[in-house]
């Protein structure tokens, strides 16, 4: 077996699964839902297995009740010396999104220059479907600061630290800092809006504040007007 595994970031997060390895570089022992330390590697819940084997152990689980990948199987098997497990340490950036805060912060760090060059290499595009809009449009007095702005958007207010995805409308003096505004919504003047994930298809009216804090940011659901 062949997981892909990078250093940690937070060695105060539990990770799904954490590889601990010797001087040799040799995996010593595999650790499920735990923090790491600077020894050790954090895996991506992405493995290689041999088709063969993958297929015997989904139906040993299944007739056990077992169903969690790492410690039902991975953990367990290394344990009973039943399987060896390799490495393959991923170097670039990682972002990992395991709540609502981390989804926001991840989103935003799209802005950073280092991170867009790493996801974004034109040896390797990723592929998506296809929406092509008009180009944004800028208003006379906007101003925007460090955003990741999709297309067909108009933007008469201020942006700071900010991700836009298609079509969306902002009003003029109104001002948006570090939030991720969906495809489709329409932002009306005079409006305040920080630390805010505002799903698609949304409405908000003139002058209202959304005011949500990094860890707990306001969330609005889809198609709701405000």
């Amino acid at each position: 077996v062949t997981a892909i595994a990078s250093k940690p970031r937070n060695h105060d997060y539990n990770y799904p699964a954490v590889f601990n390895k010797n001087e040799k570089g040799e995996i010593t022992s595999i650790m499920v839902n735990c923090g790491s330390n600077d020894n050790s590697l954090v895996g991506f819940g992405m493995f290689i297995v041999d088709r063969e084997l993958l297929i015997k152990v989904v139906e040993e689980c299944v007739t056990a009740g077992f169903y969690h990948f790492e410690k039902d199987f991975l953990q367990k098997y290394f344990n009973e010396r039943k399987i060896s497990v390799n490495i393959y340490e991923f170097n670039g950036v990682v972002l990992r999104n395991n709540s609502i805060a981390s989804y926001l912060k991840n989103n935003l760090r799209l802005s950073e220059e280092e991170v867009r060059n790493d996801l974004f290499k034109p040896a390797s595009p990723i592929y998506t479907k296809v929406h092509d809009e008009i180009p944004t449009r800028y208003g006379e007095n906007s101003v925007v600061n460090e955003c990741i702005v999709a297309d067909g958007c108009v933007i008469k207010g201020a942006l700071e630290h900010s991700v836009l995805f298609r079509n969306v409308k902002i009003g003029e003096n109104t001002r948006i800092v570090n939030s991720i505004i969906m495809q489709g919504t329409k932002i009306g003047e005079g409006a305040y809006i920080e630390n805010a994930i505002i799903d698609k298809d949304v409405t908000v009216s003139d002058s209202v504040q959304l005011i949500g804090t990094p860890g707990n940011p306001v969330i609005i659901k889809k198609g709701e007007t405000i």
